[in-house]
């Protein structure tokens, strides 16, 4: 089997394979919030099966710290939410299979 689909260790994580999503700026959020065209987009990619999924850049505070308003942010929890239905919808699916 080629080295890029066997299991990765790094300390107390092991990968399924070596693959890596890069993060995607999507410039989709509204209000700091992912949307269904997130949950939609990355999800579709997790479940593929790539070892390891960065999903894009998330802003810590409003305005400051985004590139644009529609980057993702997680100031509060209602904006986290969003972020945990991506894990409840479509990350957990994929540690199933």
């Amino acid at each position: 089997m080629p080295k890029l689909f066997q299991p990765l260790k790094l300390r107390g994580l092991t990968l399924p394979n070596r693959i890596f999503l890069s993060p995607l700026c999507q410039y989709s959020a509204e209000d700091g919030h992912m949307t269904d065209y997130h949950l939609a987009h990355i999800g579709g990619i997790v479940k593929r099966g790539p070892g390891m999924t960065i999903i894009e850049a998330t802003a810590v505070t409003p305005v400051s710290s985004q590139f644009t308003r529609e980057e993702c942010l997680i100031r509060l929890s209602h904006c986290f939410s969003s972020l945990m239905n991506l894990k409840a919808d479509f990350i957990k699916v994929r540690e199933t299979c």
